[in-house]
């Protein structure tokens, strides 16, 4: 398994397959203390248990995931919700808003053989005395490891089903 938390999304660019393996790239970001309201999108997921099942607020730098990011690929734990989110904080970045409006911060996928865990959370160092947080990096790698099942189906086949 592999676990990335924020700029593992920069990591190797030159190697193309990271961004396959993580899931997407790190984009552009706003500023480095970007206030959200968090949603669960999968608020069943063990991953996401430590929440129980509300969304919350944080303030951190927030990357918004760049190609190959896709629903289509990923099962989204967390993601800005944008009706909650004053999502104009910074006026310096075009570059940060998608027309989609799907800001992932939080994702799980299978690739090949390997399970695969990534948030974008965790440039800032509040962030890692948020106890809460940190119960959600702890399931993702225990979820890469194997020692935590969860459902991997991508967040937009889920969609579907509903």
């Amino acid at each position: 398994g592999l676990a990335g938390h924020h700029g593992a999304g920069r990591a190797s660019r030159d190697w193309p397959e990271i961004a396959e393996i993580l899931g997407a790239r790190a984009g552009a970001h706003a500023i480095p203390n970007e206030k959200v309201t968090v949603k669960l999108d999968d608020p069943k997921s063990p991953i996401n248990a430590v929440f129980g099942g509300r969304p919350f607020e944080i303030t951190d730098e927030f990357f918004r995931p760049a190609a190959p990011y896709s629903r289509e690929k990923l099962h989204v734990l967390l993601s800005i919700d944008v009706e909650k989110t004053d999502m104009d904080q910074s006026r310096a970045c075009a570059a940060c808003a998608r027309e989609d409006h799907d800001y992932a911060i939080s994702w799980i996928h299978n690739y090949g053989q390997g399970r695969v865990f990534y948030s974008a959370l965790g440039h800032s160092p509040g962030g890692f005395w948020n106890s809460r947080i940190l119960e959600h990096f702890l399931a993702g790698i225990q979820f890469i490891l194997g020692d935590l099942k969860a459902d991997t189906t991508p967040s937009a086949k889920l969609a579907v089903r509903k």
